[in-house]
This record gives C-alpha cells, structure tokens and sequence, in this order.
C-alpha cells in the first residue's frame, strides 16, 4: 500500500457533515464490535475459563493462569499500537482500523471453537492464548484510531460531541459482553455445555455490521507532500513529543476502572463474599450499560468549559467514590449495589468520554495516531496486569483497603498528569 499524498495541510479540514456523522459512527459500531469481543474475556477468565482449558494447575491455580491469560492481551496492546500507529500515520487511518476490526472479530469467533484441556490437552490453551494475544493486538489501535477519526472529521466547536460516540462504543462493548455472559454463568454446569461458547459466536454479526459502518468512512488524514526527517513517526513522537506522551501515559490509567468492575469487584463479590456472580455481573452491566449515554452530555459540557475539569474531576471522584462501591457490596443488597455502582458509574463516564477527545489533542496530524495509540497502550499495561496486583495485595492485606490504594495511586497519577497540560478544548487541530 501506498501513502496518501497531497499538497494541503496534513488534515482533511473541510469535511463534510455527512462524513463526520460517518466517522462517528463508524467508532460507535466499530468500539462496540471490538471491545464486546475484548471485554468478553474478563468474566470468562475469572468464572470460566480456569476449569475450561487449566485443569491440571488445581482451582488456585487455573484461576490465576486464567487471569494471566487475560492480562497479556494488555502486553500485546502497545505492540499493536507501534505497528498499527504508525501505518495509520502513513497510510491513512481508514485502512488500518478495517483492519484491526477484522483481527479482533476473527480472534473472538475461534475462542468459541476452541477446544477444552478434556478434548485436547496442552494444545487447548496454546490456542487460547495465540487468539488472545490477537485481540490484544488489534485492541491496541481501535480506541485511538476511532477517536481520532471521529475527531479529525468533527467540526471544531463539536469535537466532543462527535468523539464522544466512540466511548460510548467502548462502554456498550466493555459492558455488553458481562452482560450476555451473565444469563450464561445463571445456567448450571455451563462449562460442562457449549452455552459458554455462545457469547463469542455473537461476535461475527457485530463485528460485519460494524466493518459496514466503517467501510463508508472518508479517511481523514492525508501525509504531508515533503519528506519527513525520520519515516517512522514513532522516532519523531519520542524525539519531539516525550512530555505529550508521558501525560497520556499516566492519563490513560483513567482505564483502570474496567477491569476495577470486571475482575477486581466481581472477583472479590462472588468469591470472598459469595455473592451471585449472575446478579454482580447483571449489576455492573446495569450501571455501565444506562450511564454509557450520558456521555454526550459530558462531551457537550467539555465543548463549553474544556476536557481538563472533568477529565480531572472524574479522577477524583473515582478514587473517593470506590469504597462506597465495597461499602454497597458488604450490605448484601443487589438493589443498593446496583444503585451505588450507577452513580459511580456516572462518575466514571464524565472522565471516560473526554479521553477521546483530549488525546489526540495533544498531539500535531503527523504523529497523532501513533502517540495517542503508544501513549494509551503502554499506560494499558499497567492494567492488563491490575488482576494480578489487585489479587496479590488483597490477599497479602487480608483486605479490600489494598486494592484500593492500589488504584487510588493509578487515578491520582492520571489527574496529577492532566493538570501539567494544556487546555485543548476548542482549538482547530491545525493549531495543535
């Protein structure tokens, strides 16, 4: 494939609206399709996937290998983010997000095919392993290459607005998987029936319908016409872009709290407390699912008073708001855990939907796509292995209180770095 070239500015500026609602939907369907599939995993792995496919480590340890399998996902991330980045930067973000769509959507589909450790041995998790380090990969690039198109084709005094469907995407997906496992893990001996592999055979008409969407997209960033100094944006990016990069590295620890719900919570509520993992899972998927449209209130919000307040705000507000969530999880209440998680819920959207638009800010056309996605996925590391560290301190602790420290020190970096930047918001990207 060949670079786009032109004698403009390297940004397609005079974009119709037709394109920028394209462009949005294109990262609403496409984050959906994509983070369904990822998010998919996060319950598998802590209730399903240890008896599945590590029978022989015992209960212990097949729970912590199923977990492990989950993190490396977050390990391919960054090198899916270098690769796919940079052809973004060169060849067009179009192309490249059709792509990765494709990867993660194949990915997830032969999960459900898979065989178990009982049908196949050693070869069963050798393969679930390689599928999961595929959707590791392609995850690398969908959330900043989705925002940054939207952004890129987004009017400039409604560049939240449009971004913002990309996150809502990503809450869909993150919390519409949980939510399709959950009547899954209600069924007795689910893992003894081919119900578990149902969830991953619904990926392939998400992933086609999205791959449509995104199909009819204009591509929004053509390269410049004079050579670059350096051809691989990532030299240029650490060269002249390090302290752009390390804020969205630490900013990027924001997303913590998915896999906070998903694992840390879930595992903690069903299996030190004992409560129903149907009925946990059915709460989170309630709490994230209702406040997800919320978010373009929030981007609107941000249009008007910039990204940093609420970016800042929501940081905060996680760190404060997390032991009313166990709080609520000690009562034994389902009505009040679900109550307690919406509201948090809320808070975690209004930092949620600012990300999308204020990364890319950060950064000029040329490397945008590579820094934001480099940025985010290396920041993303930190949580792929947030399962193993929560699990070790609160078993090390005897407490909960660990965990949360844990993920009070990430969000008060991620705010601490939001602070030190500039306010993007409004600003045309030919001034970034």
């Amino acid at each position: 494939m060949t670079a786009v070239t032109t004698t403009t500015q390297p940004r397609a500026h005079h974009t119709t609206r037709t394109s920028a609602r394209w462009a949005a939907a294109s990262g609403f369907f496409g984050a959906i399709a994509e983070y369904y599939d990822f998010a998919l995993y996060a319950p598998a792995a802590a209730l399903l996937f240890g008896p599945l496919f590590f029978t022989p480590l015992g209960a212990t340890g097949a729970t912590l290998a199923s977990l492990a399998s989950f993190g490396v996902a977050y390990l391919m991330r960054p090198l899916g983010a270098i690769v796919f980045g940079q052809l973004g930067d060169v060849i067009g973000r179009r192309r490249v997000m059709l792509l990765t769509l494709t990867l993660m959507g194949a990915a997830t589909v032969a999960i459900g095919c898979l065989p178990t450790y009982a049908q196949a041995g050693v070869i069963a998790p050798i393969l679930l392993l390689i599928c999961r380090l595929i959707q590791g990969l392609a995850a690398g690039i969908e959330q900043s290459g989705s925002g940054t198109l939207s952004a890129e084709a987004a009017p400039r005094n409604k560049r939240g607005i449009y971004t913002s469907w990309t996150m809502i995407g990503v809450s869909v997906g993150w919390f519409l998987g949980p939510a399709v496992m959950s009547p899954i893990l209600a069924i007795d001996g689910a893992t003894e029936t081919l119900w578990w592999r149902l969830p991953f055979f619904l990926a392939l008409p998400l992933v086609a319908f999205a791959w449509w969407v995104r199909w009819h997209v204009s591509e929004t960033h053509v390269a410049p016409s004079r050579p670059q100094p350096s051809k691989l944006p990532l030299v240029t990016l650490l060269r002249h872009h390090p302290a752009s990069t390390l804020r969205v590295f630490c900013c990027s620890l924001h997303m913590l709290v998915g896999v906070t719900f998903n694992v840390f919570i879930l595992g903690y509520a069903t299996h030190t407390l004992g409560l129903a993992e149907s009925r946990i899972l059915a709460c989170i998927s309630f709490a994230g699912l209702t406040t997800a449209f919320t978010q373009p209130l929030f981007a609107a919000w941000s249009d008007q008073v910039g990204r940093k307040p609420l970016f800042i705000g929501s940081c905060l507000g996680l760190i404060a708001g997390l032991p009313v969530v166990f709080w609520s999880l000690g009562s034994g209440n389902y009505l009040l855990i679900g109550a307690v998680m919406t509201v948090y819920y809320l808070i975690v959207m209004a930092g949620n939907v600012v990300q999308a638009t204020f990364y890319p800010e950060m950064f000029p056309a040329s490397v945008r796509l590579t820094g934001v996605s480099v940025a985010t996925q290396f920041g993303l590391v930190v949580v792929g292995v947030s399962p193993l560290i929560y699990t070790s301190l609160t078993e090390a602790a005897g407490s909960w209180w660990a965990g949360w420290l844990f993920a009070a020190v990430c969000w008060g970096a991620a705010a601490i770095a939001a602070a030190t930047g500039r306010e993007t918001g409004g600003r045309d990207t030919r001034d970034l």
